[in-house]
């Protein structure tokens, strides 16, 4: 037994003395490799948490859901608590009664989700029968057909850039049918995806989500709720 251990270790002592080099070389090679497969692993983009929403309707881009408005937080306009309509990305507007006149001044320093700046001359924006006119250094002004006192509170839709941007922390893209009715919305932010897809009932957002096609209805009936409770919601 010791004969046996003894012929081992000098066989392996011989072994290192005429091969140490090549296993030296062998072990800085697979300690290199170790560390750039490291560096670049930490190099890849993280895939970034991504939820898809069911809603329920029709709707345009100058009708968006409330759900995608708050999210986005883009608007002229937005609503406080109360449901009063007060200014967001404007730091005012003023009213002249006479001409049917809006005139919103825009907040300073506003950026688009690129981080570029907001300049007029980017801004896409139109009304069906309203005069839209920008106003240098930095307001935008509408002109209606008639007297409309609500009108401030329809400005609550995002403000986009002819390159598809809005302003702040998320990028929109969206898919609309012929018709002009959105079908998909993706909104996109350095943290997170997430994606709205809609449907003309309840029954198809259910099957969506029965399915696997969509992680939750966000405006489900309450009629139809019990649906989804059964399947986990």
């Amino acid at each position: 037994m010791i004969k046996a251990i003894r012929e081992q270790f000098w066989y392996t002592r011989s072994f290192i003395k005429k091969y140490s080099s090549q296993v030296l070389l062998g072990t800085i090679v697979t300690i290199l490799f170790a560390l750039a497969g490291n560096f670049l692993l930490s190099k890849l983009p993280k895939s970034k948490p991504t939820y898809r929403v069911g809603l329920i309707g029709q709707y345009t881009t100058s009708q968006l859901p409330q759900t995608i408005l708050n999210l986005i937080n883009g608007g002229l306009t937005t609503f406080n608590e109360s449901q009063e309509v007060i200014p967001n990305l404007s730091e005012k507007w003023q009213i002249d009664q006479q001409n049917n006149t809006y005139t919103f001044e825009l907040k300073p320093d506003l950026r688009w989700s690129d981080g570029s700046q907001v300049q007029l001359k980017d801004i896409k924006i139109s009304f069906p029968g309203v005069s839209v006119e920008m106003v240098e250094p930095n307001s935008i002004s509408f002109k209606l057909p008639s007297k409309f006192s609500p009108f401030p509170s329809l400005l609550n839709f995002p403000l986009i850039s002819s390159k598809g941007k809005v302003i702040g922390d998320f990028d929109i893209r969206i898919k609309q049918k012929s018709s002009g009715v959105v079908t998909q919305i993706l909104l996109e932010s350095p943290e997170k995806k997430i994606t709205f897809n809609f449907y003309s009932t309840a029954k198809q957002a259910i099957t969506a989500y029965k399915l696997g096609q969509i992680d939750l209805v966000a405006n489900v009936p309450t009629s139809q709720d019990g649906d989804l409770a059964r399947f986990g919601k």
